[in-house]
């Protein structure tokens, strides 16, 4: 009995075999001839690399110059729109020493700290900055700063065997 099963699903994987040499080959699909993109010559530029252009059609797209060519998009307004404002971390603090500001903010992977002059402060260090003066009736609260922490360089230990002498 289990010959006769072996030998007739050998039988049909032959003959599944024998069927897909028969059909004839699938004709090959010549590749698509690729569009190349430009800028149009009357295109605006709107930032470094990017243009907007409206085609006759009354259809604006956007065009950007990348590495790998110019790629156009169609444009949805969302150039126009200003950049949503960041929100410090309502723990960080700032405080003053000198005329540096020290920031430190928390974070899951331990303290974040930082110090810059008053003219270097960017939107959001100068948030905190006018929120803690707010806090605090209208001055910083004076910087504890900590020395830098050395850490010992490893000693190297070498090792003699017991039949070596100096």
């Amino acid at each position: 009995m289990k010959r006769i099963i072996g030998v007739s699903l050998i039988g049909a994987g032959w003959m599944a075999l024998a069927s897909f040499a028969q059909q004839p080959p699938a004709p090959e699909k010549k590749p698509d001839a690729y569009q190349t993109v430009t800028v149009p010559a009357d295109a605006k530029e709107v930032a470094p690399q990017t243009y907007k252009y409206t085609d006759p059609d009354g259809r604006k797209w956007i065009f950007k110059k990348t590495p790998f060519g110019v790629s156009r998009f169609a444009d949805n307004g969302e150039l126009d729109r200003p950049a949503p404002k960041i929100e410090p971390n309502p723990n960080m603090t700032a405080a003053a020493k000198g005329d540096r500001i020290y920031f430190e903010n928390p974070t899951p992977f331990g303290k974040q700290k930082w110090s810059k002059t008053k003219a270097e402060l960017n939107e959001l260090e100068q948030a905190v900055v006018d929120r803690e003066m707010a806090r605090r009736g209208g001055t910083l609260p004076t910087a504890v700063v900590e020395p830098p922490v050395k850490t010992p360089k490893p000693v190297s230990k070498t090792t003699k065997s017991k039949g070596e002498s100096k």
